[in-house]
């Protein structure tokens, strides 16, 4: 009985915290918004749509993505 409140105080308190604009998380989200964000500006300003060189820059990141998920992964599996 007392873990469950505690768990549903725990709860309301992450639910409260992720509409906080100051804290780590979320100034790692908005500057991940900001990243993106340039990044399809940058896109639509170009004047070529088929540009080679945008096409293998966003594979390149997709890869880079999928490789830094598995390394935060593999470090919660060696922490845990």
């Amino acid at each position: 009985m007392m873990q469950s409140r505690r768990e549903d105080l725990h709860k309301i308190s992450q639910a409260k915290v992720t509409k906080w604009p100051n804290t780590s998380a979320a100034e790692r989200e908005r500057k991940e918004y900001e990243r993106i964000k340039k990044l399809e500006d940058e896109e639509v300003s170009s004047t070529d749509i088929f540009d080679p060189l945008q096409i293998s820059r966003r594979k390149v990141d997709a890869e880079e993505e999928s490789y830094q998920q598995k390394l935060r992964q593999q470090q919660l599996d060696k922490a845990n």
